[in-house]
């Protein structure tokens, strides 16, 4: 992966940003994005389907990772998981809706593991 995105295996360069698009080097490689390319990045679109009172998370994703979504009250946390371990079948788009109350404010991220040993 390091000689593939342009980095150095031989230097412990996981705490930097090669495209400076805000995930590090070790972010890119867990999500299995390209270290070198600012356009390939783990990211989470959100939709509100306000006629259903649903909203909509999706995001692009790898068979050969495991994901997960969190929610709280603010942006500092304390975090809750609630969609855990999802493993796309095939890489693609992967989509998970739910139902929101009418005056929540809840921030959410999400969760991606590579599941290497």
């Amino acid at each position: 992966y390091e000689e593939w995105t342009g980095l150095d295996p031989r230097r412990p360069d996981g705490d930097g940003d090669l495209d400076r698009d805000g995930m590090s080097n070790l972010e890119e490689a867990l999500a299995g994005t390209m270290a070198n390319d600012p356009l390939s990045r783990f990211a989470l679109r959100v939709r509100l389907d306000a006629r259903r009172g649903r909203l909509v998370i999706s995001w692009d994703g790898l068979a050969s990772r495991v994901y997960g979504l969190e929610s709280a009250a603010s942006p500092a946390g304390p975090w809750q998981k609630f969609y855990l371990d999802f493993r796309p079948v095939v890489d693609g788009t992967v989509a998970h809706e739910y139902s929101i109350p009418a005056e929540s404010t809840r921030s959410v991220r999400g969760t991606v593991e590579a599941p290497w040993p």
